[in-house]
């Protein structure tokens, strides 16, 4: 086994995939975001609120590409705006392909996903 072999950047990199947070200004979420992004992942952040989502989303650019995309993931019309808000702001034009609010944690997918139909 090479030194090369433990590199924890390298294991567990993100470079080239996308995430979207549901609860990502707070808490649990919030870390998730930064670790997701610290990764090299770019990262969408979801909340009900918008203010404390676009504030949240710019303290976490410190640490890559952090999107603000206001929404209530418990609503289904909230969540198709969430998603077709994605789509237009994101990834040149490809969108994740599923959308799971969990427990309000981070999930990521490759880039190169096509847009998912719900």
């Amino acid at each position: 086994m090479t030194d090369n072999s433990l590199d924890i950047q390298r294991l567990f990199s993100l470079a080239g995939k996308v995430a979207l947070v549901t609860g990502g200004s707070r808490g649990i979420g919030y870390m998730i975001s930064q670790g997701l992004l610290q990764a090299g992942a770019r990262v969408y952040i979801s909340a009900r609120k918008a203010q404390p989502c676009q504030q949240a989303a710019a303290a976490l650019s410190q640490y890559g590409e952090c999107i603000a995309l206001p929404g209530d993931v418990s609503d289904p019309d909230s969540r198709r705006q969430l998603c077709d808000q994605q789509w237009r702001v994101g990834n040149n034009g490809q969108c994740l392909p599923g959308f799971v609010p969990g427990f309000r944690g981070g999930f990521a997918w490759p880039a190169g996903q096509q847009r998912a139909t719900e």
